[in-house]
């Protein structure tokens, strides 16, 4: 009887001391490289693209970060962006070369930063261009947008 109490009091400690680790540790997960994050990623930068190109800059605005045209007008920005574009002719193909995403969930809170490179061939040049998004208010937003020849 005794070796069967002491037996169960070890289980028990056990028990405790191996689940107390697991219950109490602070859940952060960190996740790189997911389809489903470029995926989302992608969808805003189509977005951008549709909506720069067309004029709608309201639409641009709203699915841009407010670090992306911090201290300047949002719309003369997107008026230069657009003209450049234009100045490029229309677009040919384009084709995503390089891609990251770290997304963070720590608490309920999800950080993440994402960085898409393209090579786009237009009728007048090709260029490179980069997308870095980031979460803001729990949404992927642009938060840079740089062309390089």
């Amino acid at each position: 009887m005794k070796l069967m109490y002491n037996r169960i009091n070890l289980q028990i400690i056990l028990t405790t001391f191996l689940l107390f680790p697991l219950l109490s540790c602070n859940s952060t997960v960190t996740y790189s490289n997911r389809i489903e994050d470029r995926n989302a990623a992608e969808a805003k930068k189509a977005i951008f693209i549709n909506e720069l190109d067309s004029g709608n800059f309201s639409v641009v605005l709203s699915i841009t970060s407010v670090l992306f045209y911090k201290d300047e007008d949002p719309n003369r920005i997107f008026k230069q962006i657009k003209s450049y574009r234009e100045s490029l002719g229309p677009l040919i193909e384009t084709e995503l070369y390089n891609w990251t995403t770290n997304v963070t969930v720590s608490k309920g809170d999800t950080l993440g930063k994402y960085i898409l490179s393209y090579k786009s061939l237009y009728a007048n040049d090709t260029i490179r261009e980069n997308f870095t998004f980031i979460r803001e208010d729990g949404e992927v937003k642009i938060f840079e947008y740089n062309v390089g020849l």
